[in-house]
């Protein structure tokens, strides 16, 4: 058993009083704190902070509550009695779609699998969780699960929570994808390219990412790619790439993506592409589940193609 956060390395969890789904409250730092990594050529940075700007505020903080019915003395009776015992998971996902439904705009949020669906990979016992060594395929009876984008770990305001749930999931890529439930008002969408062709990627390259680190706000980072063959056995066993980035609980399903510099005549022009989410750490090295895994997943999406190419809307 452990405590709840340890497992994965990278999921931000905090106990939450019964019958309730508001996190801790507490301070949150200003949105978009640089976290350390790889700092670029000072130039080079300053271009790539500038484009990358409005790539950033695609990116949300996801809360996942789980909760389970549990059979324990009730302090006010001294009977025996029923009790939810809700523990708030927290992850990051990146908006990646939007689609118009009877009027209402909806997005599509692409994130781990074990940040949309914690309940398949952990068992709850009240404070604590315990890593399950195979990933279910059905929650537990008397385990409830909802999700939500917040503003941070941080955020003990309901009001503008907005609900999610999981439209497509590949638990061998651990991905997911969630469409928001009567989005309140508008969100940022990423319209680059996502995934990456063969000899697009290679060891060195480098990477910007932006997560949620829990206690705290968005966190962006430079890095590069350290291995592209890591083998991984959490979960579905598959192979991972190795990065520096900077991963902390909170920043599961954190979006990676490769910054390409070009130039339009004599102006130099950055583009991202989402090459992968940030998922886990072992033993000092991050991992990220690269595009070749979830890309067909992509399948699901109303405005982009499989390649994830950006579509008509």
């Amino acid at each position: 058993m452990v405590a709840a956060g340890a497992a994965f390395a990278c999921l931000g969890t905090g106990s939450v009083h019964a019958q309730t789904t508001a996190a801790a409250a507490g301070s949150v730092p200003a949105q978009g704190a640089e976290a350390p990594g790889v700092t670029p050529d000072p130039r080079l940075q300053a271009l790539v902070r500038q484009a990358y700007a409005g790539v950033a505020g695609s990116i949300v903080c996801i809360r996942t509550v789980v909760e389970r019915d549990l059979s324990m003395v009730v302090p006010e009776t001294g009977l025996m009695g029923m009790i939810k015992s809700p523990i708030a998971l927290h992850g990051t996902g990146v908006v990646i779609d939007s689609t118009v439904e009877n009027g209402q705009t909806e997005y599509v949020i692409l994130t781990n699998d074990h940040v949309a669906n914690p309940g398949l990979y952990f068992d709850v016992h009240g404070r604590f969780l315990t890593e399950l060594k195979q990933s279910a395929s059905t929650t537990s009876a008397d385990v409830e699960q909802k999700s939500y984008i917040v503003d941070s770990s941080n955020d003990d305001d309901a009001s503008d929570d907005i609900r999610l749930r999981v439209i497509a999931r590949s638990p061998s890529g651990d991905v997911a994808m969630m469409e928001t439930v009567h989005a309140p008002r508008r969100l940022t969408v990423f319209r680059g390219k996502i995934g990456n062709g063969p000899g697009d990627v290679a060891p060195g390259a480098l990477v910007i990412t932006t997560g949620f680190p829990y206690g705290e706000g968005a966190h962006t980072a430079f890095g590069r790619i350290l291995d592209l063959h890591y083998a991984h056995s959490l979960g579905v066993p598959h192979v991972d790439y190795s990065v520096d980035t900077p991963l902390e609980p909170g920043q599961s399903g954190s979006p990676v993506f490769l910054i390409n510099v070009g130039h339009a005549g004599m102006v130099p022009e950055v583009r991202f592409s989402l090459i992968g989410l940030l998922h886990a750490r072992v033993s000092g090295t991050h991992l990220m589940v690269p595009y070749s895994l979830w890309a067909g997943t992509l399948a699901a999406l109303p405005s982009r193609d499989r390649a994830g190419s950006v579509g008509g809307r």
